[in-house]
């Protein structure tokens, strides 16, 4: 899943990438494959479980005559359909695009598709233009600009595969851009400077919780001591902690009732208590990006915060080994991935803390075989590098299946941890 966003970090949606049956490769659906995806992603299970309540889903697959049974099943308003290279274009296709659009379905296209196919003629149903960053964009975009003439509604997304060809693309003024990863200076563009200054050493002060959490120490003394400096950190306590223990109920502990933070402590796991005060920290450091109006409700508008939650969900789920999972703090080694992007300013990733926190991270992965090599898989799987993928798993340590199906169950249980964070927030930039 890799997010769409503008040059503010406004969202436009999430691009989902399908593997093909046995095929362990990108954007390699068939026709025959349309009927899994469409009923095991978007009818069967809606998209709110992967997107949220507000999110859009934008998906590469063939145009199949069987698909428009499914126009009437699917939310088609917050669906994007992007059309494969090489789709047939026939009558019948052409008809089926016209259909979703009177469905109030988006089309993107590539830019190629639409100069040097048939497909320029069912442009008036499109909405986006794509183009590769990759390839030749100059050529690309003075394309793009021969269309933008006919079709002057249409915006531009940009294929990215690094933070370099999000930054190419926004001074070309694209409109969105597809990537595994956001530019620092884009979400600095949302940190809120007022309450950012009053509470200068939070992103020091959390990294220290981290820190002992990788140190493996059993008492949270430094997070006790984050809660008597941001009395706020508790409000989403019981709602995270009824998930938390609601998925250990499901391993075959009965329910306890639990109502505050020191008796959770005594009553659950490390492994429980460390994942609940990483959630509540990152909330926390997330806040600093959200509008006055956005925080003070509780609510969510900060991508990184669900990224970090998947993955650090996901590591959970791939390690096999089980004295690995007993010892590791697996869900602070996954969110650690992505903690930069909750800082507010290139200091705090100069604080010492931070540095130490990575190092003891990379230290961590670096003496397990196994914990390498799921780290490795996870950044290229990152990057749909699915190629690369393949290779970590034939080092034996886990399987494209096992790493893809923990990537889909993070997305599920993220869903559920931003609910009892508060929420999706719908955000005008």
């Amino acid at each position: 899943m890799l997010p769409v966003f503008d040059q503010n970090g406004g969202m436009l949606c999430y691009v989902f990438n399908y593997t093909a049956g046995t095929k362990f490769a990108a954007e390699q659906l068939e026709i025959k494959h349309v009927n899994h995806v469409l009923m095991g992603y978007y009818v069967r299970r809606t998209m709110n479980i992967f997107v949220g309540d507000r999110g859009c889903s934008m998906v590469r697959m063939p145009l199949s005559p069987e698909s428009a049974r499914f126009i009437s099943l699917i939310n088609t308003q917050r669906f994007i359909h992007y059309l494969p290279r090489k789709q047939e274009v026939s009558p019948s296709t052409l008809h089926l695009v016209d259909v979703m659009r009177k469905a109030h379905m988006r089309i993107a296209c590539d830019v190629y598709n639409v100069i040097f196919t048939r497909w320029a003629q069912a442009v008036k149903n499109f909405t986006y233009l794509v183009v590769d960053m990759q390839g030749d964009v100059n050529e690309q975009m003075n394309l793009a600009q021969n269309i933008l003439e006919k079709a002057p509604w249409l915006k531009i997304i940009a294929r990215c595969t690094d933070i370099t060809n999000c930054r190419d693309a926004f001074a070309l003024g694209i409109d969105y851009v597809c990537a595994p990863d956001f530019p620092p200076e884009t979400l600095l563009n949302l940190v809120q400077r007022r309450y950012a200054k009053a509470f200068p050493d939070m992103f020091s002060e959390v990294c220290t919780v981290f820190l002992e959490h990788l140190s493996l120490q059993s008492e949270s003394r430094a997070f006790s001591d984050l809660c008597s400096h941001y009395p706020q950190l508790l409000a989403f306590f019981k709602p995270v902690m009824e998930i938390l223990t609601e998925d250990d109920e499901q391993a075959g502990t009965e329910k306890i009732t639990i109502s505050t933070y020191e008796n959770a402590c005594i009553m659950f796991s490390p492994e429980i208590i460390r994942t609940l005060e990483d959630v509540l920290c990152l909330k926390l450091l997330s806040s600093r990006f959200e509008p006055d109006e956005i925080r003070n409700a509780g609510l969510n508008s900060f991508e990184p915060l669900k990224f970090a939650l998947e993955e650090g969900r996901a590591w959970q789920g791939i390690v096999s080994d089980p004295s690995l999972k007993e010892t590791m703090p697996l869900f602070t080694i996954g969110i650690m991935r992505t903690l930069s992007r909750f800082s507010v300013s290139g200091e705090e990733l100069e604080d010492p803390v931070y540095k130490e926190v990575m190092e003891k991270r990379d230290l961590l992965i670096s003496r397990f075989k196994e914990l390498k090599s799921i780290s490795d898989g996870v950044d290229a799987l990152t990057r749909t590098d699915l190629a690369s993928v393949q290779k970590f798993a034939d080092q034996g340590y886990y399987t494209t299946s096992g790493l893809s199906g923990s990537i889909e169950k993070g997305l599920i249980w993220t869903q559920r941890i931003v609910k009892a964070l508060g929420g999706n927030a719908e955000v005008t930039r």
